[in-house]
């Protein structure tokens, strides 16, 4: 599903996945987080392949980003990463959160361009 919404150049809400409808159904609260992970794997996958991390065209419908998580993957710099932050229980300043969105922003770009090159 992923895939042939990046070839299409749509950006998904986590509320579109079936994965996600599923799993809420039955773990109710911690849905975001499993679907987090199922994700981030694919993206992990898809980084080793040498492509762009494709979790970047899902977002959540309250903000139209990513979650945090995003910035959990390994190809994140350092600097951005969720662990350097979040899990500090401390705020990213600003500039961070401005340097996120850029990178964010630049991997959904090169995922719509990478896919688009491929006919649905």
């Amino acid at each position: 599903m992923l895939v042939d919404n990046a070839k299409e150049g749509k950006i998904v809400l986590y509320s579109e996945l079936p994965v996600f409808n599923e799993l809420k159904g039955r773990f109710k609260d911690v849905a975001t987080k499993l679907v987090d992970f199922i994700i981030g794997a694919c993206s992990e996958y898809e980084e080793s392949k040498g492509r762009p991390l494709i979790s970047s065209i899902v977002v959540n419908k309250e903000n139209g980003e990513p979650t945090k998580n995003f910035y959990g993957l390994s190809s994140v710099p350092y600097n951005l990463c969720m662990d350097t932050w979040e899990r500090q229980e401390v705020e990213p300043p600003e500039i961070v959160t401005t340097k996120r969105r850029e990178f964010w922003l630049s991997e959904l770009q090169e995922t719509l361009e990478y896919w688009g090159k491929y006919e649905t």
